[in-house]
Formats: C-alpha cells, sequence, structure tokens
C-alpha cells in the first residue's frame, strides 16, 4: 500500500517543489 504523493517523506521544502516540508512529509 502507498500512500499519495502528497505524504512523501521529505527532509527540506525543495524535496517536495512547490510544497512545504511538516513534519517530515509534503504538504
Amino acid at each position: 500500500i502507498t500512500f499519495s504523493k502528497i505524504y512523501r517523506s521529505c527532509k527540506s521544502n525543495s524535496v517536495c517543489g512547490n510544497q512545504k516540508c511538516v513534519r517530515g512529509r509534503c504538504v
């Protein structure tokens, strides 16, 4: 089972593109 890309793990905002890294997830 895979979660939506919205909740992919991250360590910085740059990983999320136009999203922000919050609590290790892109939102």
